[in-house]
Order: C-alpha cells, then sequence, then structure tokens
C-alpha cells in the first residue's frame, strides 16, 4: 500500500468520534450478567431435579448376552 494511502486512513481513523456509553452503561451490563447467570442457574437446578426424579435406565444384564 503506498503511503499516500496510508496517511490518508491513518487521518481517517483520527477523526472518527468514538461513541461514549451512557452513565449507566456498566449498571446496564451487569444486570444483563447477572440476569443471565441467574437464568442459568434455575436451568442447571430444574435439570438436577429431572435427573433426580427420573434415573438412568439401566439396561438388563443379559442384553450383551
Amino acid at each position: 500500500m503506498p503511503d499516500k494511502e496510508k496517511h490518508t486512513i491513518k487521518k481517517v481513523i483520527q477523526n472518527i468520534d468514538l461513541d461514549s456509553p451512557s452513565v449507566n452503561f456498566a449498571d446496564k451490563v451487569m444486570a444483563e450478567v447477572n440476569t443471565t447467570a441467574t437464568d442459568e442457574m434455575l436451568s442447571d437446578t430444574v435439570l438436577g431435579l429431572l435427573l433426580k426424579k427420573n434415573s438412568l435406565e439401566t439396561p438388563n444384564p443379559d442384553f450383551s448376552y
């Protein structure tokens, strides 16, 4: 890439104004993280209860015979 193109790209990047996050950005992110974690814990609890209630089936001892 020629130096002129590199310089032009560099100037364009330097002139880009980045969006600044809202004041409560961290609170919103953490609320979403907590909600996701709670949903995962709930699904783990439900799965655990299902596995306790419905034990795994074992094959008949004569199965391999």
